[in-house]
């Protein structure tokens, strides 16, 4: 006999998971402007709002508006070219440099509230215009996520070799320990070796990228994002440069690879607050905190600015297949 109680019931429980569901992804969203306010709000305690203002000069911001269109460029020209040999690779795909560029733009729109969201929006699109599935898409995007982590780990490591270390300031055993963690995923992945409960996660399709790209295609990706690293950090000696911030090449390359890792976090809007913090510790033997504060609103606003107008001049790609579908 059925329990009359048990539809209520059911009902009920859904409407509980869908208003739980609905609350994460509201938290999702406000979350990273919440951090960004308190870490703001903390970096800029005690500090002169007027005396940073004045220390942004028209020079400065002339100086660097070339810099940022051409790390712009080079940025999008690398990240196109490396999803579009990514999903070659897959062979369920097929994409154009001119749409993965696009794509990857369109993306810059939701990536200012995080990295993990604009990466989302980058795998939906993946998904939606090159026709690639969902979970390759994810895996795909994954990837290229790794490597630049991988290339961060290698130039900061190469950085260690030359320096000892103690002249920049980095925990050796972190660096190593993150290193031998990336490896030892891939060797888990990749290893033609039954592992028993790890091989249904490993099988997984947002690993397939990870698990069967030829070598060579993993070290031109490797060397592809060594060359997104080499265009940020060349952007930031640009701002460095503009407010008169000399430091040692191998110190700012380590530390600009820090700040890139730290503001790629998930946990603040566009890496507003975790940049300012970073950059401020960094590089306070270099500057004041007026200067340093200047200088890292300058990079990250004008980052913003930019990624903010390409993602509007692409927002179309979101809905590219209704519009086709329009014009027949």
């Amino acid at each position: 006999m059925n329990n009359p109680r048990q539809p209520a019931t059911e009902m009920s429980s859904a409407r509980q998971w869908l208003q739980s569901n609905q609350i994460r992804k509201l938290l999702n969203w406000i979350l990273p402007f919440t951090v960004s306010a308190a870490l703001l709000s903390y970096t800029l305690s005690g500090i002169d709002i007027a005396a940073v203002y004045s220390r942004i000069t028209v020079d400065q911001i002339l100086l660097f508006i070339p810099a940022l269109l051409i790390f712009l460029g080079v940025s999008l020209l690398i990240e196109g070219l490396c999803l579009v040999s990514v999903v070659s690779q897959s062979k369920k795909a097929v994409i154009t440099l001119a749409m993965a560029t696009k794509i990857k733009a369109a993306s810059y729109l939701l990536g200012l509230i995080n990295y993990a969201i604009g990466a989302g929006a980058l795998s939906f699109l993946l998904h939606r215009r090159a026709g690639l599935p969902l979970a390759d898409a994810a895996g795909a995007v994954f990837i290229i996520g790794l490597f630049d982590l991988s290339s961060l780990i290698i130039l900061v490591s190469i950085s260690i070799m030359l320096t000892g270390g103690n002249a920049i300031g980095v925990q050796v055993s972190i660096v190593l320990m993150v290193g031998l963690g990336i490896i030892a995923g891939f060797v888990v992945l990749r290893a033609p070796l039954a592992m028993g409960i790890f091989d249904r996660v490993r099988h997984l399709n947002v690993f397939s990228a990870a698990r069967t790209l030829p070598i060579k295609y993993l070290v031109w990706l490797v060397t592809m994002r060594m060359g997104f690293v080499f265009s940020y950090i060349l952007l930031t000696w640009s701002i460095l440069e503009g407010f008169d911030i000399q430091l040692p090449w191998i110190t700012m390359a380590v530390y600009v690879s820090v700040l890139l890792f730290v503001t790629a976090l998930p946990i603040a809007a566009a890496g507003l607050g975790t940049g300012q913090l970073v950059f401020v510790t960094l590089f306070s033997g270099y500057a004041d905190k007026e200067t340093l504060l200047a200088a890292s609103f300058t990079l990250s606003i004008g980052l913003i600015i930019a990624r903010l107008t390409m993602g509007l001049i692409f927002a179309r790609e979101y809905s590219a297949e209704a519009l086709s579908a329009d014009r027949l």
